[in-house]
């Protein structure tokens, strides 16, 4: 009687009545060995066996629909919320997609379409997904497979849990998570491809945790870039600039929100038609629900017009300088000197080898006249000399723990300004040996004669292949 331990002990005892007593008094008391009745033990398999009884409540969708033509009820899920499917599926049997899709829409913009072959349709790829599905047998098992499905809303997170009765009796268990989330309710219905749907079980529970509209009370400008071309509007040499916005509401409840440039209203004083500095002022208005707000937060940003410069694309000479087994000394090999001209930007390009040994065992750029005079030596490491060093603004993103190992193969891009004010800037774009971007900036050396300005390139410990003009052009582009 090996099902015996299915069923509460209560249950034996009203099937038995006293003969319990008996039995667990034979020798070896060995209650689920003893000889019963052939009747008893079929009567406790078919109570084993009993499923609870469930309700149908609507059929959708058919093995000949083509993808995403039926469609089932839609449901609006708070924060909070789970809502609950049950339902078996027919399906044609012969692809991994063809059964349900879970679409979730945010303020009607389709959020996810998830396919139950664990795949994500609008992201294109399985990030999320996590199964322990029998590829082999996939589709013939998902045949008359019986679903239940829950899909939970909270704290910002959509997660999906699907336990699966594949037609063969196998337990499948299929999981989804998608972060990022911050509206209020999201909407979600299910979808379909060559299946038919029976569904037993479409409820929602859990209490809907609704967070109150709330009023802006500061804002924090993020990526206000530092110069705008003149000629460029604001919303373009504004691009990429987002603002941090705090709001607070009744019993001391406060959120924060990015918000993007479109959603700002933004000016400037004085008017960005002219060089020189500016003040940028940013107003929004808007409350948490994105409701008009009582009064506007405002915040303000200082930026300089610039003039646009023409461009010149060169190839320093020689092709390569430093030994390519990194062993050229300090101030030892340079490339030939480029002038340049009045008011325009020179662009060259290189691939940066180095021992990776030291920081400064990389390229070095410099400014100098004609008769070698120097204005800065700037180093690729935010460090550099000069009399007209000391004048400028260092800045980068380096990662130093990682900072000679990327330079090892570095792709480099240096973009060298003559303002024809007297100042130079010199702009280095990096992309990493580990394939990460990184910038250099030397921005403001002082005390050029506009007439008379070139750059050379020097290394220590490393070795420099220049690109043609065409190469770095195209490098230029890229950035």
């Amino acid at each position: 009687m090996k099902y015996l331990n299915k069923i509460p002990a209560f249950l034996f005892a009203a099937l038995l009545g006293t003969s319990m007593l008996t039995l667990t008094g034979c020798e070896g008391g060995d209650l689920y060995s003893v000889g019963a009745p052939d009747w008893i033990e079929a009567t406790i398999d078919s109570i084993a066996s009993v499923k609870p009884a469930r309700t149908l409540q609507y059929t959708w969708g058919s093995v000949d629909d083509s993808y995403l033509k039926s469609k089932s009820n839609e449901m609006t899920l708070y924060n909070g919320q789970t809502l609950n499917y049950e339902f078996d599926q027919t399906t044609a049997g012969v692809s991994n997609w063809q059964g349900w899709v879970l679409c979730v829409d945010v303020d009607g913009v389709q959020s996810v379409k998830l396919r139950g072959d664990n795949w994500e349709n609008l992201a294109g790829s399985n990030a999320g997904c996590e199964s322990d599905f029998v590829w082999d047998t996939f589709p013939q098992e998902m045949n008359g497979s019986t679903h239940k499905m829950k899909v939970v809303y909270a704290d910002g997170t959509l997660m999906m849990y699907d336990e699966i009765t594949a037609s063969s009796g196998t337990e499948y268990h299929y999981s989804y998570t998608k972060d990022g989330y911050s509206a209020e309710s999201i909407t979600v219905y299910l979808q379909n491809e060559a299946a038919e749907e029976k569904m037993y079980q479409e409820e929602i529970t859990g209490t809907a945790q609704i967070v109150p509209d709330m009023q802006p009370v500061s804002m924090v400008l993020n990526h206000v870039p530092e110069t705008m071309e003149k000629g460029q509007t604001l919303e373009e040499g504004l691009k990429g600039m987002t603002a941090t916005v705090t709001y607070e509401g009744d019993e001391g409840r406060t959120a924060v929100q990015d918000v993007e440039l479109a959603d700002l209203t933004v000016t400037s004083m004085p008017d960005i038609s002219t060089l020189g500095e500016k003040q940028l002022i940013v107003a929004y208005s808007k409350t948490s629900k994105g409701n008009g707000a009582t009064k506007p937060v405002i915040a303000t940003a200082k930026f300089t017009v610039v003039k646009v410069y023409p461009v010149n694309f060169v190839t320093p000479t020689p092709a390569v300088v430093g030994a390519e087994d990194f062993s050229t000394g300090w101030w030892t090999a340079f490339s030939n000197d480029i002038k340049i001209e009045n008011e325009t930007k020179t662009v060259f390009s290189f691939t940066n080898y180095s021992d990776a040994a030291a920081n400064w065992h990389n390229a070095v750029v410099i400014l100098r006249k004609a008769d070698l005079t120097e204005y800065a030596v700037v180093r690729m490491d935010n460090y550099g000399w000069g009399t007209g060093y000391s004048a400028c603004s260092p800045t980068c993103n380096w990662n130093w723990d990682t900072f000679t190992s990327v330079m090892n193969g570095a792709k480099v891009t240096v973009t060298i300004t003559n303002t024809g004010l007297n100042t130079a800037n010199i702009d280095m774009a990096v992309v990493g040996s580990d394939g990460n971007n990184y910038e250099q900036h030397y921005t403001g050396i002082n005390g050029i004669d506009p007439e008379d300005l070139y750059f050379a390139v020097t290394v220590e410990n490393a070795c420099l292949k220049f690109d043609t003009a065409a190469g770095a052009k195209k490098n230029a582009m890229r950035k």
